[in-house]
């Protein structure tokens, strides 16, 4: 859970920094690959369908043992 939070976090800043680069440079290749880096690895960074239904069986088990 901590990788992934500090994926998205990793992406996030890739992300501005390919903004900044756009903005204030004229190397318009390198900021567009930036971006695109930031919002491939922000992307990742999200949660999976798979590790959604891991956690709710989890939770689902831990409230039944919660009612013993």
């Amino acid at each position: 859970m901590i990788g992934k939070l500090l994926m998205f976090m990793t992406g996030l800043i890739l992300g501005m920094l390919g903004m900044l680069t756009a903005f204030h440079s004229d190397h318009m290749t390198v900021a567009v690959l930036l971006l695109f880096a930031g919002i491939m690895c922000m992307h990742q960074g999200l949660p999976s369908p798979s590790a959604n239904a891991r956690l709710q069986e989890y939770e689902r088990k831990h409230q039944e043992w919660l009612r013993k």
